[in-house]
């Protein structure tokens, strides 16, 4: 990963983390990540969680008409790719959620409407996934 190395941090990398944490939140990251990087980065915040320790993860929604495609974004996941992945790491899925935000009318008319076709479409326009993700005991 590029970090600011003008900025002060308390860590510079993750082979510098010598402590075991709570929780980590890793909002908006890996989908910039290559898959074998993703894999990596996963399997490092696992070894820094303490037994039932808590992941805090966004990433953006594949299935949003227009949301992943940003030039920086290397690697897409979807909801169910993302918690099996997970679960293949040794985390347990607490909750998987889908981040929806919109003004009132538009949201009763995709909600109650046009949910049907959005469903047939295979449209989402939730803008982010965000799965709570539990270190079990291994």
């Amino acid at each position: 990963m590029d970090i600011d190395q003008n900025r002060f941090h308390d860590y510079y990398s993750l082979d510098e983390i010598d402590e075991n944490f709570n929780a980590v939140f890793l909002f908006e990251v890996i989908e910039h990540l290559n898959l074998r990087e993703g894999i990596n980065l996963i399997k490092r915040i696992h070894s820094l969680l303490l037994p039932k320790g808590k992941l805090f993860l966004t990433t953006p929604n594949l299935y949003h008409p227009h949301r992943y495609w940003d030039c920086q974004h290397k690697t897409p996941y979807r909801y169910d790719e993302l918690g099996g992945f997970l679960l293949a790491l040794g985390f347990s899925i607490k909750n998987i959620y889908r981040i929806y935000n919109d003004a009132f009318f538009r949201r009763i008319f995709r909600i109650y409407f046009a949910a049907y076709l959005h469903r047939y479409l295979s449209i989402d326009f939730a803008l982010s996934i965000f799965i709570v993700a539990k270190r079990d005991f291994n």
